[in-house]
């Protein structure tokens, strides 16, 4: 899955006019050997709606994540996302499964590019992601963060969605 949105996103700039939604000018190098099988049919109208869903995804969530203020990112499902590595501004974590962060960070570096600010956390994993503070800030250590779930919802089982969900009812009060 995460090298179809990963096309979709190269495809993107290939195809569509002006005004683009997203310029993720890292997606194509990002898949690497795969990039002319993936690119061969972007132009292809069943799969203009799959290019719409993904960079208006990610733009959306992008503009709202720099609107806030925010400085750390949290990223849920990340798979080829490369945010972290255009953006420079914000730090993100990482939360994927071990196998498909392994595999990005091997695309990473064939293609020559910098992991940038990032933190890598294993789904699944049972540590919390810890967003480090700047001194002063919160009793709890914790800082606030932005979330975004790159993930299809119909990925998480049904008591994973319910955990994330209260997850994020916690998360939305602040630091206790």
């Amino acid at each position: 899955m995460a090298r179809y949105r990963g096309a979709a996103r190269a495809a993107h700039l290939r195809v569509d006019a002006e005004p683009l939604l997203s310029r993720d000018t890292l997606a194509e190098r990002l898949l690497g050997e795969h990039a002319t099988e993936l690119l061969a049919y972007g132009d292809h109208p069943v799969l203009a709606g799959a290019r719409v869903q993904t960079t208006l995804r990610s733009r959306i969530a992008e503009d709202r994540l720099h609107a806030s203020g925010l400085r750390q990112d949290v990223v849920l499902g990340a798979g080829l996302d490369t945010f972290a590595q255009r953006d420079g501004r914000v730090r993100t974590f990482e939360v994927d499964h071990p196998a498909s962060q392994s595999a990005k960070r091997e695309l990473l570096a064939a293609a020559g590019i910098p992991e940038a600010a990032t933190g890598w956390t294993a789904a699944g994993s049972p540590r919390r992601v810890r967003c480090p503070r700047r001194a002063g800030r919160g009793r709890s250590g914790w800082r606030r963060a932005a979330s975004r779930y790159m993930s299809t919802p119909s990925q998480l089982t049904n008591a994973g969605g319910q955990r994330l969900r209260r997850s994020r009812r916690r998360d939305d009060r602040g630091p206790g």
